[in-house]
């Protein structure tokens, strides 16, 4: 059977539940799912910051990853905030290249693209 690979490109910082109830979804259906990828821009990369305390977000970040799921945040957002990028969490990258051609990357893999 064929299997899917999907890609979430996240802009605002207030769809990071969709986001996680997607992954929450996908990752259930392991027969028809392989890879899943997030990557961050713009507001959405504030949740993904050192600081910040949002428990939530935390967690489903950590279930998440223990799901191998890949996240990026995009470099050109870092310097849009003016923020140091040792700030953001040790377990995501940062996609040098920028958000939206990371995510392209990932669509010239075969993953599915879901923008948010």
């Amino acid at each position: 059977m064929e299997k899917f690979n999907f890609v979430f490109l996240i802009n605002d910082n207030n769809k990071w539940q969709h986001v996680f109830g997607y992954i929450d979804h996908l990752t259930k259906h392991t027969e028809k799912v392989d890879k899943i990828a997030v990557v961050a821009t713009d507001t959405a990369v504030l949740s993904c910051l050192i600081g910040t305390k949002i428990d939530w977000f935390n967690k489903a970040l950590k279930d998440a990853l223990d799901k191998k799921v890949e996240f990026s945040v995009c470099i050109n957002t870092i310097h849009k905030y003016n923020l140091d990028m040792k700030s953001i969490l040790p377990a995501l990258s940062v996609a040098m290249e920028g958000g939206i051609l990371k995510a392209t990357e990932y669509q010239a893999k075969s993953y599915y693209l879901y923008q948010l």
